[in-house]
């Protein structure tokens, strides 16, 4: 199988982006974009224009310090008042319990 064409999907040094991870052509990244303490968002190749952005973390009142994804689980982890504090969500941003 041979891989697409690379597609470029920041174009702009505007913020931090970290890619988190993807399940076919959606798109985990961190990034500071308007969200000086991180959040989450996921962009879809098939339609990677940023009006198509969806924020999935928004910004929240503690510094999102890294985010992962495993078995399909999106992991957060908040510096809290000096403390790592870990949140587990779905991978559309909904807190599992």
């Amino acid at each position: 199988m041979h891989p697409g064409p690379i597609q470029r999907l920041i174009t702009t040094p505007d913020a931090a982006y970290r890619p988190i991870g993807n399940n076919g052509t959606r798109f985990w990244l961190h990034t500071t974009l308007n969200a000086p303490n991180g959040r989450v968002i996921l962009i879809d190749l098939t339609h990677p224009e940023r009006e198509h952005w969806q924020a999935v973390l928004p910004e929240s009142t503690s510094k999102l310090d890294s985010a992962s994804i495993i078995h399909r689980q999106l992991i957060a982890n908040y510096l809290t008042d000096a403390r790592s504090e870990v949140k587990l969500f779905s991978e559309e941003g909904n807190e599992s319990s």
